[in-house]
């Protein structure tokens, strides 16, 4: 439902928009001029951020370039909003008839543009170059032929020939001062599919077309990608830091995933439709500045599509305010064109219905929205109440929760529920029924969230309840399998029921050079104790049964055997006689008869 109220809210925007340039002159110089006054604000406040960020720490690496966000959220933000503000300033450089104007079209669109360029982020990069490539084929096709004597390819080339120009320019200039060669690295990274960035976008690409196969014809339902992500696997992306993710990254795929075929259909049929208008309109316009604007906004839109496929713009509010204000364009543009003079008009009473429908829908937006603002507001006072760790801020938690829940408001920035917090804070109070009972509903929110599990887990080991703990462990365990700590506490939940002999088995997959937690190596220790003396059983002859004794009092030492020979197959008897055959193959206090009988039971293994 919030999805739908964001989707319809900027149907709202797009409606307005459509409806104010039908009713007014054409306004392409003036959105030209809006657009290159909003990338002046935005380019200098990014060229005072380098500036201030050079003085203060000095700029070496890529990392630097992510302080530098032109007040936006993130440095690809800035850089897309760059990018938009490129598609209007170009116009401006055929549009303007004045000197003046084209001179400062030209000075903005190359300093979007080299700030494009620094910012490295590769998908504005490849977006800028499809689009510039599809831009000049659509020129040839649609208003080149139309022109007289093609007027303005010369000045067509002559721009494309400076961007081309500028950008090796820039490169040039960024490798001369530029030590650590970022621009090459973050080329080269872009075709590295085991880490960073890249790795991450195909694991979820990997887990998204996972969820597709599942839920092709209806989705799981806008809005439930990140509920239902995780069910699919947690293992690859702890690799790049991302365990829990919110989207997966490529607008195409959230589309498909939540609202299935058909959904995916016509979220393509808007751009579709959109550029049949816009083909349209260029081969049947008569006015060539009217076309040359058409053609820089499918400019834009191809950017904004490019975007779509590596990055989230449908979740950005500044790239959909700039993507419906071009579907208004295009639509009103359209209408003015072709409409038919003796059309029939809406009548007042359908107008009427319709504008109080859509204030309706727009009142429960602000509301839906005011309480997603209440619930960020409430989730910092937590995360501070969480950070100091103290008694009393167990209470603050809960009070904020129950304030700022709501029918809008269920789950946090990274797609924790929020009802969650709640429940951690009433276990630590040992209300376990409590914590129980709102557990379980956090759950209903997110069914495969691993941390939901190992609350419940917590709670049910604290009421003594065994088979429930163990029961939502191993459902963690399902979905991350290589989480050690779940590991470790089933291993403690086994030791609470007496199943000794199964907590080797469940600790064995865990790499012990990777994890430091004491209470793992307690309890592995003593598991490696119990298979040395196990060892003493199997002979009789007292020189081996001492030796075991012996060696297998020292736990540290049976420990660093079990690290040095670990394999996901190990078997601890085995590489632990080898050792010990090694140990006393020179030390004449053993005879022949316990060596002999050491590599005996060796070759039993």
């Amino acid at each position: 439902m919030f999805d739908f109220l964001k989707i319809f809210t900027f149907f709202s925007l797009f409606v307005i928009f459509s409806v104010f340039f039908t009713k007014h002159k054409d306004l392409s110089k003036e959105l030209i001029i809006v657009f290159i006054i909003f990338s002046v604000i935005i380019s200098f406040t990014g060229l005072a951020e380098i500036v201030e960020l050079n003085n203060k720490e000095g700029i070496d690496s890529i990392k630097s370039m992510y302080k530098i966000t032109g007040n936006f959220a993130h440095k690809n933000l800035f850089s897309q909003s760059l990018f938009y503000s490129l598609a209007f300033s170009g116009a401006g450089i055929f549009l303007f008839k004045k000197k003046e104007g084209r001179i400062i079209s030209i000075i903005v669109s190359a300093i979007a543009l080299i700030l494009i360029i620094v910012l490295m982020s590769r998908a504005v990069w490849v977006g800028l170059f499809i689009a510039v490539l599809l831009t000049i084929i659509v020129y040839f096709i649609f208003i080149y032929k139309h022109e007289k004597k093609g007027k303005r390819l010369k000045q067509f080339g002559i721009i494309i020939g400076s961007l081309i120009g500028l950008l090796i320019l820039t490169t040039a200039l960024i490798g001369l001062v530029d030590k650590q060669n970022s621009v090459l690295t973050h080329i080269k990274k872009g075709t590295d599919f085991n880490s960073g960035s890249v790795f991450h976008r195909f694991d979820l690409w990997k887990k998204s077309s996972a969820m597709t196969k599942e839920h092709w014809v209806k989705g799981v339902g806008a809005g439930n990608w990140k509920t239902m992500v995780i069910k699919y696997g947690i293992g690859a992306q702890t690799k790049s830091g991302w365990k829990y993710p919110v989207r997966p990254h490529s607008d195409y795929l959230w589309v498909l995933t939540e609202l299935g075929i058909l959904g995916f259909i016509s979220f393509l049929a808007i751009f579709g439709l959109s550029f049949f208008m816009l083909f349209r309109f260029m081969r049947h316009s008569k006015d060539e500045n009217k076309k040359i604007f058409s053609l820089m906004l499918f400019f834009a839109l191809i950017g904004y599509m490019t975007f779509s496929f590596f990055s989230f713009p449908k979740e950005r509010i500044e790239s959909q305010i700039f993507l419906h204000l071009i579907f208004a364009y295009i639509t009103a543009n359209y209408h003015l064109q072709f409409k038919k003079e003796n059309k029939k008009q809406f009548s007042k009473p359908i107008i009427l219905i319709g504008t109080l429908a859509m204030v309706a829908l727009l009142l429960i937006s602000t509301i839906a929205g005011q309480q997603r603002i209440k619930a960020e507001k409430g989730l910092q006072k937590i995360m501070q109440a969480n950070k100091r760790g103290k008694p009393k801020d167990l209470n603050i938690i809960i009070k904020q929760v129950d304030e700022i829940i709501a029918p809008f408001a269920t789950l946090d920035h990274a797609g924790m529920p929020i009802l969650w917090y709640k429940a951690t804070a009433l276990a630590r109070q040992k209300k376990l029924q409590e914590a129980e009972k709102i557990s379980l509903e956090a759950l209903e929110i997110h069914p495969y969230h691993t941390n939901i599990m190992a609350s419940l887990a917590y709670v049910y080991s604290n009421m003594k309840d065994y088979e429930n703990a163990e029961k939502y462990l191993f459902m963690s365990l399902n979905i991350h399998d290589d989480d050690r700590i779940v590991r470790k506490n089933i291993a403690v939940v086994y030791s609470l029921q007496g199943k000794d002999s199964l907590i080797y088995d469940i600790l064995k997959p865990i790499e012990p050079k990777k994890i430091k937690d004491k209470g793992y190596n307690n309890i592995m220790k003593n598991e490696l104790y119990k298979k040395s003396i196990s060892l003493t059983d199997t002979t009789d002859i007292a020189g081996v049964r001492n030796l075991i004794l012996l060696k297998s009092q020292n736990q540290k030492w049976l420990f660093q055997v079990y690290k040095k020979n670990w394999t996901t197959d190990i078997i601890f008897e085995k590489v632990l006689l080898e050792e010990l055959i090694l140990k006393i193959e020179k030390d004449t206090a053993y005879n022949q008869e316990v060596k002999n009988s050491l590599k005996s039971k060796l070759e039993e293994f």
